[in-house]
């Protein structure tokens, strides 16, 4: 019974720990107003759209402040072409509304997954507090190994096709085809073209890497630490000892 208790536990924590990293990444990297602006000079969107990098960012801003819930509408005023117009359509906000309802069930996952972590420490520290890392590394190691496999086959796939990544993800988590946008009536497609998205899912996974690899080095170190004391008890010990 205990090792299933802590066999379940490690793998919740290990799950969790990848869940909350990974939708903190999106959120930190989708809401960076700064590496939209560095996107949109560097791939002339204002001039390609006849928009001012100001009005570019005032829509921008007020797309995002629509999908933190801090808005309640994306209405807002652009000039294009030098005629003052609403930026986004009624498509496009009918969109919107669906993508603001993903992000927020996202960040309620999130949530979650942070009181996943907290619960299986807790419940760690408890049983063990001297061992507590072991079987919360372990399962770390064992839900990394399937999420690693995940994410190489995920790449490979945005690599070689990401028209087809992107459409199998919009047909996944939308129920309609209001994402299926016009770029001839439409600005939100240009806004944020192929291109965009590319550097934008890139960016993701770089700064999910950045905090989960130093994770995943602290969980091999300790399962080759608690491996070393089962096995060879003496091991540390002599090494200790050589050192001194």
């Amino acid at each position: 019974m205990k090792k299933t208790v802590d066999t379940v536990s490690g793998l919740l924590f290990g799950l969790s720990l990848i869940v909350f990293l990974l939708l903190s990444s999106v959120d930190m990297n989708c809401f960076n107003v700064t590496f939209f602006e560095e996107q949109y000079r560097e791939l002339n969107t204002a001039e390609s759209l006849r928009m001012s990098q100001e009005d570019l960012m005032k829509a921008t801003t007020t797309l995002l402040d629509y999908l933190r819930g801090e808005v309640d509408s994306i209405d807002v005023q652009v000039s294009i072409n030098g005629a003052e117009q609403e930026a986004f359509n009624a498509r496009e906000k009918a969109h919107m509304i669906d993508v603001r309802a993903l992000y927020q069930n996202a960040m309620m996952v999130r949530w979650i997954a942070l009181g996943v972590i907290i619960l299986t420490l807790a419940l760690r520290i408890w049983q063990s507090r001297r061992h507590f890392l072991d079987v919360l590394s372990a399962g770390l190691l064992q839900v990394s190994v399937l999420f690693i496999l995940f994410l190489c086959l995920l790449g490979i796939w945005i690599l070689a096709d990401f028209n087809g990544f992107w459409t199998t993800f919009h047909q996944v988590f939308f129920s309609n085809d209001l994402w299926l946008l016009n770029p001839y009536t439409d600005l939100m497609i240009n806004l944020f073209p192929e291109a965009f998205f590319n550097h934008l899912v890139v960016r993701i996974i770089l700064w999910f890497l950045a905090f989960y690899v130093p994770a995943a080095l602290i969980a091999i170190v300790n399962q080759r630490t608690a491996l070393m004391l089962r096995f060879c008890p003496g091991a540390l010990t002599r090494d200790h000892h050589k050192e001194a």
